[in-house]
């Protein structure tokens, strides 16, 4: 198996499209990526200061405490923006720091008109087969006068 460098996961967090930002156990920040920055107007300052002094509210050091992932925190700071995720690190049953995955709001409402113009689409779809599989002609459409047609009839409705 192959050991990957810190520097080459660096770039792998470096090169996702969300805001990342990662605390030690003592809430220290030892990485954000350019992307974090670009949505929360934070730069590589923070890097190295305990978060919960930098960012007042910051809900990252709870997760660090509890262990429980948030997901969809809304946050605005500064007139910016942005929905968060928050999960625990964790390495042998114990937590050792905590990730923050950020996107702006403007991206959200984007995937979310997107998603809205999807559900359409598969609506005006699903009203297509409706229409191309509904039933042409009634039982009541069926005329005779033979018992035993009026039988098989009344049958087939069952």
């Amino acid at each position: 198996m192959r050991i990957y460098s810190n520097k080459w996961w660096e770039q792998v967090i470096t090169s996702i499209n969300d805001g990342i930002l990662v605390i030690d156990e003592f809430e220290k920040v030892l990485f954000i990526n350019p992307e974090y920055s670009r949505i929360t107007g934070v730069g590589k300052e923070i890097i190295g200061k305990l978060l919960s002094a930098y960012r007042q509210g910051a809900q990252l050091p709870e997760t660090l405490k509890d262990g429980k992932t948030r997901v969809g925190v809304y946050r605005e700071i500064n007139g910016r923006a942005y929905v968060v995720d928050m999960a625990p690190i964790e390495e042998n049953g114990k937590i050792i720091g905590a990730v923050s995955v950020c996107k702006s709001i403007n991206e959200v409402k984007d995937l979310s008109k997107e998603l809205n113009q999807k559900v359409k689409q598969v609506i005006e779809l699903q009203e297509k087969i409706s229409t191309l599989s509904s039933v042409k002609y009634t039982f009541d459409q069926i005329i005779t006068q033979s018992d035993e047609m009026i039988d098989n009839k009344n049958i087939a409705k069952k």
